[in-house]
């Protein structure tokens, strides 16, 4: 048996939902948008769940692609479902074929919240072992040094096909580690669809699925959203529980919700619309950084203490919407 609580990686999220009942088909999309638990767990626990329950039984009707997407019949769930677990498992077992010719891997270790974008910031290696090792030394000194083993890192392997000539040349597996170095994320290059499906056919893992889940926050309240690969940032939340309920309910199937942010290098106030809700949890007096104390001014508007003219008058931030480039 499994507990579906534990991939909730919201400690607030979670235990709201301690005596929830969720469908089959959500408690495979909670399985694979966590990114707290090992991809080993994930790839049990959802093989238990495809494997349990009849097609029928999923409720595949109660979850959907992320974005303004249909619902989506069982079959097609089924077909994605099985396809993220069969791409966990292969990258898995890839991880032990050192043989394996015309394959190299790129290892990069780096502080949680920077990316490493360019090549000189790589390590290559002829095997995963290698690449991991070379990871797990990294870590290590980050550990032994006093002044940062308590800096938050996260590593990345992927592995790239050589003299690929079907897919694009940046084309690849790529394999995540949170902090502690465990496998947390792993992502399957183009090869990895199925040989049936049509070339330009869109086909989608369950890491890309959502449904409306109900939250315990309170309009106005400070929520922090921590990844294992993001630098923490920190929100307040524009409506309570039940003034959307319906509406998300109905159209927004999805596992994101909007928070009023402020951002610190710009000075500027602005708002999310994708703000990951299984990433969410209250924030403390004492947890709120200095830089972000404005966020008070904003709850206290967000829970009518305060008007939006004195708000401005105040704050010296400017307000916008963040437009698409």
């Amino acid at each position: 048996m499994y507990d579906i609580l534990k991939f909730i990686d919201s400690p607030d999220v979670r235990e709201y939902h301690k005596d929830s009942r969720f469908t089959p088909a959500q408690e495979c999309v909670l399985v694979a948008v966590s990114e707290k638990t090992t991809v080993e767990e994930k790839a049990e626990t959802l093989r238990h769940i495809l494997n349990h329950y009849k097609k029928e039984e999923l409720r595949a009707e109660t979850v959907s692609e992320n974005g303004p997407f249909g619902i989506l019949d069982v079959e097609q769930f089924l077909m994605e479902a099985n396809l993220t677990l069969h791409i966990w498992e292969e990258l898995l077992r890839a991880r032990h074929e050192d043989s394996e010719k015309d394959v190299i891997y790129a290892a990069n270790l780096t502080e949680k919240g920077f990316f490493a974008n360019v090549l000189r910031d790589y390590c290559f290696f002829s095997s995963y072992n290698a690449a991991y090792h070379s990871l797990l030394r990294q870590k290590q000194e980050y550990l032994s040094d006093a002044d940062l083993k308590e800096v938050k890192t996260y590593g990345k392997i992927y592995r790239i096909t050589l003299n690929n000539q079907e897919y694009n040349h940046t084309d690849a597996d790529e394999y995540r580690f949170d902090s502690e170095m465990r496998l947390v994320q792993v992502f399957g290059s183009m090869k990895r669809k199925p040989v049936e499906v049509e070339e330009d056919e869109i086909i989608s893992t369950l890491e890309s699925y959502g449904f409306y889940l109900p939250l315990p926050f309170q309009k106005g309240d400070i929520v922090k959203c921590e990844s294992p690969f993001y630098e923490t940032y920190y929100g307040v939340i524009p409506y309570g529980p039940d003034e959307r309920a319906e509406e998300l309910r109905k159209n927004n199937r999805t596992l994101y919700r909007s928070l009023d942010v402020y951002d610190k290098s710009s000075g500027r106030f602005y708002f999310t619309d994708d703000s990951n809700v299984l990433q969410l949890s209250l924030c403390s007096e004492e947890e709120l950084p200095k830089e972000q104390e404005v966020l008070k001014k904003v709850r206290e508007v967000r829970k009518g203490n305060l008007d939006f003219i004195s708000f401005l008058c105040t704050s010296g931030v400017e307000i916008r919407r963040p437009t698409c480039e």
